[in-house]
């Protein structure tokens, strides 16, 4: 167990420093937002009131179109690099902490999803105001 917590604590701290090292990257400042957002075809972004987000059913109204489903909420990971390196971060230390108090994969699975719902809603309540 032990090797696994240091490995995966490793991994958290690799990942973190692609985070920042993409966030600095002059290329992702000015292009990064391209692969969650719609734009037109001058380049400006397409306002979210002209796009039916249907798979939100009514509960969330993004300020821009979002490029496919949910490439602005729960698939960000897959838009760019920064996105993707953050949620292998939060996965693997979920996964660290949900499994230090179970040994069952199951629970751990649902402390990870738990885990995940909890981090949203700080998050929602704090950036999204």
């Amino acid at each position: 167990m032990i090797a696994i917590i240091i490995i995966g604590i490793f991994f958290v701290g690799a990942f973190k420093g692609i985070s920042d090292r993409i966030a600095h990257d002059p290329d992702y400042i000015i292009n990064g937002w391209k692969g969650k957002w719609k734009t037109n075809p001058n380049g400006s972004l397409v306002p979210g009131s002209e796009t039916r987000h249907w798979w939100y059913f009514g509960t969330h109204l993004p300020k821009y179109s979002e490029r496919f489903p949910f490439s602005s909420t729960a698939l960000v990971f897959f838009t760019d690099w920064w996105h993707l390196s953050n949620f292998f971060q939060y996965r693997i230390t979920d996964f660290l902490i949900a499994y230090s108090f179970t040994n069952s994969l199951l629970n751990t699975f649902f402390l990870m999803v738990f885990f995940s719902v909890l981090r949203w809603l700080g998050f929602s309540q704090t950036y999204l105001r």
